[in-house]
């Protein structure tokens, strides 16, 4: 079936077309789920299922002409970074807080974690390893490392967000 007739299908509400979508479309899918962030199987499954909710939500607003392969992949690409921002984007910065935490440190995963966090704390270039001890060790806030730092805050608001998303990319490669 071609994009055409896929995207008639759909908005006349023909519910099988759907599963002919899946089973055609959902390697695909989790091939561009993947490229933006490597998940597991699970997370995938429900990525490629919440993307043929948002198809058959905005159905009747489909244009014939539309590339369906190229629809398919903005949304399930779309789908990722909300489901990544979504469950994931606090847990660095709240793992790198815990740093002098003692109470989770007696979980051994908890414990694992912030023995690497510190150790990739410890390899940091300066200033970005002045900025983050002076962040998460000592609780400055990014105006007070800045003046510290004789830095401009900007950078050190750029600085912390980089970082912050180089230890999350490393943590979750690592599947912790």
């Amino acid at each position: 079936m071609d994009s055409k007739e896929t995207i008639l299908s759909i908005k006349r509400g023909d519910s099988d077309v759907f599963a002919n979508i899946i089973e055609e479309y959902s390697g695909y899918l989790a091939r561009v789920i993947n490229n933006v962030y490597s998940l597991n199987v699970h997370d995938t499954e429900d990525i490629i299922a919440e993307t043929m909710i948002a198809v058959w939500k905005s159905a009747k607003k489909l244009k014939e002409d539309l590339n369906f392969k190229s629809y398919l992949a903005t949304i399930a690409r779309n789908k990722t970074i909300d489901f990544v921002r979504k469950k994931r984007v606090n847990m660095v910065e709240m793992d790198i807080t815990l740093l002098a935490d003692s109470d989770l440190e007696t979980d051994f995963l908890h414990k694992e974690l912030l023995e690497f966090l510190r150790k990739k704390i410890k390899e940091t270039k300066e200033p970005d390893r002045a900025i983050l001890i002076l962040k998460y060790q000592h609780g400055l806030k990014n105006k007070e490392i800045a003046a510290k730092l004789g830095l401009n805050q900007n950078i050190v608001d750029v600085k912390l967000s980089r970082q912050r998303a180089k230890f999350r990319k490393m943590i979750y490669s690592m599947e912790v």
